[in-house]
């Protein structure tokens, strides 16, 4: 089980990389790992200077030293009518790239650029990515990712005018990868939304859920992941299978309801929703036909492959937290 948890968080590129084994860490079913951590102690953050700022747009980077000599970072966006002046409690969005993306990158961020008012919108950023490791391994002998997730969550909401009740995860291809670890193991999170990437063949074997949370999942059928695939070693399962476990342990029934969605002019991908009912906790796939390996609706970035969808993914996952899980 401690050997799944490590895949999930060392990883190379889009898909996964090599098993950087990290026995040290307590996988997603022992006890220590269903509470929210505690930032490590000493932790402390301080700004730094951003590039110029768009218009109408606050940008900031977070860092935070977690030990001695060893930092995390996060790019931040503040919506253009935050006010800290005001009463108002915000959502927070927290996005995870890819395996070779940034948290300040060209991709994931500017796909949400059409709900800057929408959340807080925090990306955190992967680490080591100039030594190939990339995203969210947890180096052995520091701070593990899950421990930077934790003070960041605490550094945001301690300094901004944040809604606990409300924080939100999305996650692309690696990021993705990360989602579910943090589905399975994490109670600081209200909602998750993962793209572009299936779950591992073992995951059924360590998530097991007391309480399921809001999740959609979204996979275009083009992608070389989307059917399953092997690599470095790990096997991930189709995400048709993928889709099937996440419905039954949200406790919905078995069958969803299919609705072909209007695509983009132009556009020659197809989505389709598939609503599952009966949930314990509501579950929804989203299937583009046609679609690689891409963040539909979203900006080119360097994890992708394939036809990227015109389909507004952030619209519909958007509509899914506001439908179901309180944004």
């Amino acid at each position: 089980m401690v050997a799944l948890w490590t895949v999930l968080v060392a990883l190379l590129g889009c898909g996964g990389g090599p098993r950087d084994r990290d026995p040290g860490r307590a996988g997603p079913d022992a006890p220590e790992a269903r509470r929210p951590k505690a930032p490590p102690p000493g932790a402390k953050a301080r700004r730094r200077p951003a590039p110029p700022a768009a218009p109408g747009q606050a940008r900031d980077q977070i860092v935070l030293e977690l030990a001695p000599g060893y930092e995390r970072t996060a790019y931040l966006l503040l919506p253009p009518s935050y006010d800290p002046q005001s009463d108002k409690r915000w959502p927070v969005l927290y996005g995870f790239h890819g395996g070779r993306g940034r948290g300040r990158g060209r991709h994931l961020a500017p796909s949400w650029k059409d709900h800057r008012d929408t959340f807080i919108q925090v990306f955190p950023d992967g680490q080591d990515l100039e030594l190939g490791r990339g995203a969210w391994w947890s180096p052995p002998g520091k701070p593990t990712t899950d421990e930077f997730v934790a003070a960041l969550v605490a550094e945001i909401d301690r300094r901004f005018e944040t809604d606990p009740s409300r924080r939100y995860v999305a996650g692309f291809s690696a990021g993705a990868l990360y989602t579910y670890r943090l589905v399975c193991s994490s109670e600081l999170f209200h909602a998750f939304a993962a793209v572009s990437h299936p779950m591992l063949v073992e995951t059924p074997e360590v998530c097991s859920l007391d309480h399921p949370r809001p999740f959609l999942i979204s996979s275009g059928t083009a992608d070389p992941r989307h059917d399953g695939h092997e690599l470095n070693g790990n096997t991930y399962a189709p995400m048709r299978d993928t889709m099937a476990f996440w419905a039954k342990t949200n406790g919905c029934r078995p069958t969803p309801r299919e609705t072909p969605l209007p695509p983009a002019e132009g556009d020659r991908t197809r989505p389709t929703r598939f609503t599952f009912e009966g949930c314990r906790a509501p579950f929804r796939y989203i299937e583009i036909t046609g679609a690689g390996h891409t963040w539909p609706g979203g900006e080119a970035g360097p994890d992708e492959t394939g036809e990227r969808s015109r389909f507004a993914l952030s619209d519909e996952i958007v509509s899914f937290f506001r439908d179901e899980a309180q944004l």
